[in-house]
């Protein structure tokens, strides 16, 4: 899941151009295993995001929204 629009749409598009060109063999990689069913993208909102806990700097409250989602409860 990605917070991040343009991301999804990169995934559904073979448009490798101007500031994303370097990215040409990971995005056409990507396009062939959404084409092939094998992945999918979905838009999740950032505050959604639960690596966050682990990759940057959260208040408590963020910690006791995410923490249950991990652990399912």
């Amino acid at each position: 899941m990605v917070d991040n629009t343009p991301a999804i749409y990169l995934s559904h598009s073979l448009a490798c151009h101007g500031r994303t060109g370097y990215l040409g063999s990971r995005i056409a990689e990507a396009n062939t295993l959404v084409n092939k069913k094998w992945i999918s993208f979905e838009y999740l909102e950032t505050k959604e995001m639960l690596a966050d806990i682990l990759t940057k700097p959260v208040t408590p409250a963020v910690m006791n929204y995410l923490v249950p989602k991990i652990l399912k409860k």
